[in-house]
């Protein structure tokens, strides 16, 4: 797959297959299998006594589905990254053709974390927090919501 234009074709196809996509340094397109990979279980989440605190008051708002760019590009970094505006289009498309999904974490109008991934058995492939503290609480949010037999997992 080296050298091949980021599609989602391609990319399902990696997924069956145990791979990611990564961008190097140079803004190549590289391939990754790794044989051990970080699982998150997302049933019995134990959410601390503060977030239940933070939930009871309203401060956060979830959403499904609204802005799966806007949460792609918060996932950007100043330097060093491995999305790119490749990364951005393919899965931008993936979201259009409806196996792209993403969950949003508002704060006073404003996104402040999410999660985006693609639907295949929903995994979630990727934690990408705006600004801490709340990257922390967006993240746990949206396990805790998550509906059962989900997993969470991070490259």
């Amino acid at each position: 797959m080296h050298g091949d234009e980021l599609t989602p074709w391609l990319i399902r196809y990696a997924y069956e297959q145990g791979a990611f996509p990564m961008t190097m340094d140079d803004g190549s397109v590289e391939w990754f299998q790794p044989v051990r990979r970080a699982l998150f279980p997302i049933e019995g989440i134990h959410l601390s006594k503060s977030l239940e605190r933070t939930i009871r008051r309203g401060v956060y708002e979830v959403r499904f589905d609204t802005s799966f760019e806007e949460v792609m590009r918060g996932c950007l970094r100043p330097g060093d990254n491995w999305i790119s505006e490749e990364f951005i289009r393919a899965y931008s498309e993936i979201h259009r053709q409806g196996w792209g999904h993403c969950s949003e974490t508002w704060r006073d109008g404003e996104l402040v974390g999410g999660v985006y991934g693609i639907a295949l058995g929903f995994q979630r492939r990727v934690w990408c927090p705006k600004w801490t503290p709340d990257s922390s609480s967006s993240f746990m949010l949206s396990c805790a919501i998550m509906p059962p037999g989900c997993s969470s997992e991070r490259a």
